[in-house]
């Protein structure tokens, strides 16, 4: 909360996921969800890897959360990205195989100079899904000034 106060953040990306509410931290969690929401504040998360063989994650499934669901480079569901709901918006983008900086630590040196990894999973599609949710931001900002503090209302964009 104190991002959204002091930074004045337009979007939280959370690239976790628990399989039930029933964790440590959850009122936290989600008094800080309805929180933003109250801000207008977008909030993304990874909807789970867990294929169709569970549902989404939490918070991914939370009415106040975009849940971010992951693409194959052809725009196919992941096997691990959970199944659509029919009655909800289900964004995805590309989550497998993503290009991602890897810690210097944990790299060979020898082999692996940049220190990048190819990477899977909805935590990898999130932060993509923000990015474009920030662009479009961004553009309504710069270009359509008016409408621009509608386009982050969350109502608006679902």
């Amino acid at each position: 909360m104190v991002a959204m106060d002091d930074w004045g953040v337009d979007i939280i990306s959370m690239s976790f996921g628990y399989p039930t509410n029933q964790v440590d931290g959850y009122r936290e969690l989600e008094a800080a969800i309805l929180y933003a929401h109250s801000k207008n504040v977008l909030v993304f998360a990874a909807a789970s890897n867990s294929g169709a063989n569970l549902d989404r994650a939490y918070p991914a499934r939370d009415p106040h959360v975009f849940c971010a669901h992951a693409t194959d480079a052809d725009g196919n569901r992941s096997r691990f990205s959970p199944t659509a709901l029919a009655r909800d918006l289900n964004i995805a983008t590309v989550g497998e195989a993503v290009q991602s900086a890897w810690p210097v630590n944990l790299c060979d040196m020898r082999t692996n100079p940049e220190c990048v990894q190819c990477k899977s999973g909805t935590s990898y599609s999130t932060p993509i899904v923000v990015g474009i949710a920030a662009f479009l931001l961004q553009y309504a900002r710069l270009h359509l000034a008016s409408q621009a503090h509608v386009m982050k209302r969350y109502y608006i964009l679902r």
